[in-house]
């Protein structure tokens, strides 16, 4: 691709109490191998980043919000203060470990014009002293089509804005990245899971250990517990509200009968044989967020399932098969964890153990 005429690019950076990642993905985006690109920087926190950033990276365009306006608020920001062709979501816990990302998937979107959306691997960061890379692109040697990426880093064609609209602003965090790559696919555009690994700390901003849901029948027991081992039920509470709005706005009538009856029977679970007061308060309580905003939730399923043109089961084999190379990548990772363990190597962080 000549330099000259590469796509321009908005990379967006939302800070939330991570100050102490503000010289590392500065200086890792800073090494990308990608000449038209800029960086907008937004503090949903006010711990003082906007003015490092200022006096340290005076070509960054520095935002001092007011108050949280969450993940999805905080980047929507970020977008609309700059008109680019492609946006990049970019966490501030990310080490790059190819200068080239940003081309590769840039390369990948521009192959067609119904490619809207591309991201890469996550490696967890404590593995860095023993992982090989080498094993990662073994498991996905190549691009794939994919049902969703992470949006820790997520790069969004212009034209998928223009459709689908912006991020939505009522998840505040969790699910609101979920939402947006569905919406894009219910529109016909592709998500594209890209061999580019970058390391990734995960949590940095709400200080949890692990942020999947609780499921029915699998124990976690690090799930919504910071790294003291403390419970965290603010952070269950928004994903299992919003994992129900999810469901409400996305899936057509069947699969949205089976989900919401499985997260029925998972509130019921918690609420008897799994008993915990603080995740059943939670649970409870986004049933009655639903219920609550059950006009607004509906008005906006309406005007989504009226105009998607992709199935519900087409993206579920979109799903099966990505989790095929997530359940290899997850066995891997588990792997390197346990012997780093073994080792007694030094980590400050684990999830598999």
């Amino acid at each position: 691709m000549d330099v000259q005429k590469e796509p321009d690019v908005s990379i967006c950076l939302v800070n939330y109490n991570q100050k102490r990642w503000l010289e590392s993905v500065f200086a890792t985006i800073k090494k990308t191998e990608y000449g038209s690109y800029t960086i907008t920087f937004l503090d949903n926190s006010s711990d003082g980043s906007v003015a490092w950033v200022k006096e340290n990276h005076p070509d960054v365009t520095a935002i001092d919000c007011p108050s949280n306006s969450g993940f999805a608020g905080g980047n929507n920001i970020c977008i609309k203060n700059r008109k680019a062709d492609y946006y990049v979501v970019h966490d501030m816990d990310i080490d790059h470990m190819d200068a080239l990302w940003l081309k590769k998937m840039i390369d990948k979107l521009e192959e067609n014009p119904k490619n809207g959306i591309a991201g890469g691997v996550i490696v967890p960061m404590h593995l860095k002293p023993k992982l090989d890379i080498a094993k990662v692109h073994e498991i996905l040697p190549s691009p794939m089509k994919a049902h969703m990426i992470s949006g820790s880093l997520m790069v969004v064609k212009q034209k998928v804005i223009e459709d689908i609209g912006l991020m939505d602003e009522d998840y505040f965090i969790y699910w609101e990245e979920t939402d947006f790559q569905y919406r894009a696919l219910m529109k016909g555009y592709h998500v594209w899971y890209v061999n580019a690994p970058y390391w990734h700390f995960s949590g940095s901003s709400t200080n949890l250990r692990e942020q999947s849901k609780t499921t029915l029948f699998k124990k976690n027991k690090v799930v919504w517990q910071d790294d003291a081992g403390k419970l965290k039920p603010r952070g269950f509470y928004y994903y299992y509200r919003n994992e129900l709005m999810f469901n409400l706005i996305i899936y057509g009538n069947w699969r949205l009968l089976k989900g919401l009856g499985l997260l029925f029977l998972r509130t019921g679970y918690h609420s008897t044989l799994k008993f915990h007061p603080a995740k059943v308060k939670a649970m409870w309580d986004s049933w009655k967020y639903i219920f609550q905003n059950r006009k607004k939730i509906l008005s906006k399923r309406k005007d989504v399932q009226s105009t998607r043109i992709v199935g519900d089961r087409e993206i579920e084999d979109l799903r099966k098969a990505k989790n095929v190379v997530s359940h290899k990548l997850d066995a891997y990772y588990k792997q390197v964890e346990a012997e780093l363990i073994k080792e007694e190597a030094p980590l400050e962080r684990t999830f598999y153990h």
